[in-house]
């Protein structure tokens, strides 16, 4: 019982999430909308679309998997040779902040690379459901 309770939870949950996915975008991108009209914007672009949102989200999380990874392999080898090099036990102050900065700035560097990423596909996402509800800049050809 429990694990179809927390099955039908998740399933809530990421259909909740993908419909609100896009809420910053028209903010940015559309002229004269509040911030409460662009939750009602997004809600109105997502409403069909959440299946395929998703797996757009799934496929931008494994491509973008692969560097999470890397910098989760860099962060613990620099971790060890912060350990050899320090000579310092890894449960003292100065390990413990000297690792801190290091994760900090493999952080920002791993977020300088990954929030453009996923900025542009929720872009990309907003005008694919722009142009399909709305028409957005189609043009067609006379026959």
């Amino acid at each position: 019982m429990a694990i179809v309770l927390l099955f039908l939870g998740l399933v809530f949950l990421i259909r909740f999430v993908t419909r609100f996915c896009i809420v910053e975008v028209p903010l940015a991108i559309e002229n004269k909308l509040t911030a409460t009209q662009t939750i009602g914007r997004s809600r109105s672009l997502t409403q069909g679309n959440i299946d395929r949102i998703f797996w757009i989200f799934i496929v931008g999380g494994l491509i973008s998997l692969p560097l999470q990874i890397i910098a989760s392999i860099v962060g613990n080898v620099s971790q060890a040779i912060l350990a050899r090099s320090l000579a310092i036990d890894p449960n003292s102050g100065l390990f413990i902040a000297t690792n801190l900065i290091v994760s900090y700035i493999l952080g920002i560097i791993l977020g300088s690379v990954l929030i453009p990423f996923w900025q542009s596909i929720k872009a990309t996402i907003y005008y694919d459901l722009r142009s399909r509800k709305e028409g957005l800049d189609l043009q067609l050809r006379d026959r």
